[in-house]
């Protein structure tokens, strides 16, 4: 039998307090720049807070954080406006993960980098334009 991934191996994270739906979404990521719509290593890449990628930080940017293209949207993973948590995804449960090489416990709200949208859930708008 494969042993199952552990939630380090795919960056599984829970929410801070209050952060709930918003969490994993670039509007409460530690880079994200809200009044230049910029990460802060993305570029001159419009972004906005109901975006997210696989680089998520949980955290509030400094306003004078400088902008820089250290990786590009398509490295970073970057979806728009997709709910990237384990409530919209199709391997999410109440509390167990159903992801045939996880199944480790998780939070509604919870997110990691195995996120495959629901059938239920709009098609994922992968790399989308502004």
């Amino acid at each position: 039998m494969t042993p199952k991934l552990s939630k380090a191996a795919v960056l599984y994270l829970e929410p801070h307090s209050g952060e709930g739906h918003q969490f994993a979404q670039c509007g409460t990521c530690r880079m994200f720049l809200a009044a230049k719509k910029r990460c802060t290593i993305l570029g001159d890449t419009e972004i906005g807070a109901d975006d997210s990628c696989g680089l998520y930080v949980p955290g509030s940017a400094e306003k004078s954080a400088a902008v820089s293209a250290a990786v590009t949207p398509k490295e970073a993973g970057l979806v728009r406006d997709t709910k990237v948590r384990c409530e919209n995804c199709e391997f999410g449960g109440e509390s167990k993960c159903g992801h045939p090489a996880l199944g480790f416990p998780i939070i509604s709200t919870g997110c990691c980098n195995a996120w495959s949208p629901k059938k239920a859930y709009k098609a994922a708008p992968w790399l989308g334009e502004r």
